[in-house]
């Protein structure tokens, strides 16, 4: 019998796939995947030392998709990895797949010898109680955030 939810490192041989749900996550929060979105993402298909894409199967149907991104941090003393993306298709919401899919990235990562996994999530109820349930601690750090702007470039 076939697991019902099933986690896979992306690559490649699921670009294709992951793409696809990648232009379904823009578009739904309203935007589409620019073309330097779109290189990072395909970076991450590919070079394991920046971060990983997973791909995630409900009864063998894609479902969605997690990407995280790696630093070192002498602070932390080690590796630290920072979950970017968690994307699961709307109609596969409110059935405790989230929690698995965050759950699943997390075992990955021990294993792979992170030291400590961030996330910087919107303000969103459901998203920050999926965290809480995976025992992630509310942070003191304040986030801030500059984007490159054309003046930079001159």
């Amino acid at each position: 019998m076939r697991r019902s939810l099933e986690i896979f490192l992306g690559g490649p041989s699921s670009a294709r796939e992951l793409r696809r749900l990648l232009g379904e996550a823009y578009l739904e929060s309203g935007q589409p995947v620019s073309d330097e979105q779109e290189d990072e993402f395909n970076r991450l298909l590919v070079d394991a030392a920046a971060g990983r894409i997973y791909l995630f199967r409900y009864k063998g149907e894609p479902a969605g998709f997690a990407t995280v991104f790696f630093r070192q941090s002498v602070r932390e003393g080690g590796r630290v990895a920072h979950f970017e993306d968690l994307f699961l298709r709307s109609q596969l919401r409110r059935l405790g797949l989230g929690q698995r899919m965050v759950r699943a990235v997390i075992q990955d990562l021990e294993a792979f010898g992170i030291v400590s996994v961030w996330s910087f999530t919107r303000r969103d109820a459901h998203v920050e109680r999926l965290f809480e349930l995976e025992h992630f601690e509310r942070h003191p750090l304040n986030a801030f955030k500059r984007s490159r702007t054309l003046e930079d470039e001159e």
